[in-house]
């Protein structure tokens, strides 16, 4: 049995994916309106009605800006950590305790046929977190958000089947834009988001040890496209001797669109 990953859409200004395994589906993230999740979901031969839970990462907008409107709207149930329900509690959006499951960084539990491993990421937000997928004998990865690798992260995603990594900026074109020195220096930060080499780096060195499908997203759209995203990965896997569409299949999410649906 096959487990499918789709990103309905991913970039700085809103995120939303889906793992599908047996008969669970989760919904990972929902930035963006319920309806644009509703519209991409149907495009998927689905309805919010077949989405078994929610994963959030961490608070900021582009990860829950659907959240309050799902919460009235739909049953699921919605997985974080503590520190990022708190933070959704604090902004207004209140939810059933029932509904409202705390999730630990580390430690696996199940929801359906799938199960969960949170763990933790260098984010400036309310205990983010990433995640491990276990789809029986397959495995995968969400990791976003991040503003380094930190050490021994490369112990928590290794010999997955497929990885979904964080490719945000090219530095030299965020340099170059208009915006503050402020918002420039907190995404270069310790806490803020991976610039495309490093992403290239890390990814580059999980497929020497048998990473075989990658996904690139949370791409800027003033510093960052995807054509440079996937260039840069290509050329460093290459430089490393892994052929990409031979050795690793290689992909970019889009920022508004259906990414291809990544089986394995």
């Amino acid at each position: 049995m096959e487990a499918k990953f789709t990103s309905l859409y991913s970039g700085s200004d809103k995120n939303c994916l889906v793992l599908a395994y047996g008969r669970t589906n989760l919904l990972i993230d929902c930035g963006g309106s319920m309806k644009a999740i509703r519209e991409r979901l149907t495009s998927l031969d689905m309805g919010l009605e077949d989405i078994s839970a929610l994963l959030i990462t961490h608070d900021h907008i582009d990860h829950i800006n659907a959240l309050k409107t799902l919460v009235k709207n739909t049953d699921m149930k919605i997985y974080s950590s503590y520190g990022t329900h708190k933070a959704i509690y604090k902004s207004g959006i209140d939810m059933n305790p029932h509904r409202r499951i705390i999730a630990e960084a580390n430690t696996v539990f199940d929801i359906g046929d799938i199960g969960v491993e949170p763990f933790a990421t260098p984010h400036d937000a309310a205990e983010p977190f990433g995640y491990n997928f276990y789809c029986g004998e397959k495995t995968a990865s969400v990791a976003t958000d991040l503003g380094h690798i930190p050490q021994n992260f490369e112990h928590t995603v290794k010999g997955r089947d497929f990885l979904f990594l964080e490719s945000n900026h090219d530095i030299t074109l965020l340099n170059q834009t208009n915006r503050p020195y402020s918002l420039k220096k907190r995404i270069l930060g310790e806490k803020g988001h991976l610039c495309n080499q490093i992403s290239a780096d890390f990814a580059s060195g999980l497929a020497l040890k048998g990473l075989k499908r990658l996904m690139l997203g949370h791409l800027s759209g003033d510093a960052n496209n995807p054509p440079l995203a996937y260039r840069t990965a290509a050329e460093t896997l290459e430089r490393r001797g892994i052929k990409v569409r031979e050795d690793i299949l290689l992909g970019v999410a889009m920022r508004g669109t259906l990414s291809e649906t990544v089986c394995f």
